[in-house]
């Protein structure tokens, strides 16, 4: 928005000086450019449609660039791979080069989880690097991270779906844990078949399992994690009851700074 916002008064200005400045001004003035107007001129590159990827490179760190063409603009453009927004066209091009990709799928059920020491998205995102890192399939593989912070008890998050639908035969999506897909063993499962059958890979890696090579010990590990999630569901309920018969007004953590004081 403040981009947008930068944009249409360099707009203004620029009709202003248009209108009262001389002709030979305004030609000189179409060659100067500011670090501003080129940071906005490439906001508006990666807010256009993408046309097609014609080549890509990688860093020292194993980070892929791409080289996109955008529809309206002539000249392609190198975008960091953690900046694109197309990973439907990404996944094609790596496919007609033979190069898979592995997604790092980190994430917790809250925002207060995230910013936990504790597992949190960095530390899940840290450990699966390590795991790649290990295993000798993942050479010259490209590395994908998506992190959220969302509950996934009721259903597949909306990332999780849309990283299934791109995946393409030969890639795998990897998961500290088996919980941290769904929890939603039904629909779990049936999305587990599907990207099986196409040749996705579903790797967890506390338990150190794929789907693929054990799909009853992958089920069981689901089960365990629902039957988990329940008994706490039990727990915070009973705890929450026992509070309100006791006469607690506010359940849940308090501000910071605030304590709980009885009123006789």
């Amino acid at each position: 928005v403040e981009q947008m916002r930068l944009y249409m008064e360099q707009l203004r200005v620029a009709n202003t000086m248009t209108d009262e400045a001389p002709m030979e001004n305004n030609m000189s003035k179409e060659t100067e450019t500011t670090p501003m107007e080129d940071e906005t001129e490439t906001t508006q590159k990666r807010l256009c449609e993408v046309k097609r990827i014609s080549d890509h490179a990688c860093d020292k760190d194993g980070n892929f660039n791409f080289k996109i063409h955008f529809k309206g603009i002539s000249e392609a453009e190198w975008v960091k791979d953690s900046e694109c927004q197309c990973e439907e066209t990404i996944s094609e091009y790596l496919a007609s080069k033979g190069i898979s990709t592995a997604y790092l799928f980190c994430r917790v059920s809250s925002k207060e989880q995230a910013q936990s020491t504790n597992v949190s998205l960095s530390a899940q995102e840290a450990e699966l690097r390590k795991a790649a890192k290990t295993m000798s399939m993942f050479s010259g593989m490209r590395i994908r991270v998506y992190s959220i912070s969302h509950s996934a008890y009721r259903k597949i998050p909306e990332t999780l779906c849309r990283i299934g639908k791109v995946s393409l035969p030969g890639d795998i999506i990897m998961v500290w844990r088996v919980d941290r897909l769904s929890r939603n063993i039904f629909h779990y499962l049936q999305w587990c078949e599907e990207l099986n059958d196409r040749g996705v890979s579903l790797y967890s890696h506390q338990e150190e399992i794929t789907y693929r090579d054990n799909k009853l010990a992958f089920t069981q590990a689901i089960l365990d994690a629902n039957k988990e999630a329940e008994l706490l569901g039990k727990r915070v309920k009973l705890a929450n009851k026992h509070k309100l018969e006791r006469g607690d007004h506010r359940i849940g953590t308090l501000p910071y700074g605030k304590r709980y004081k009885r009123v006789l």
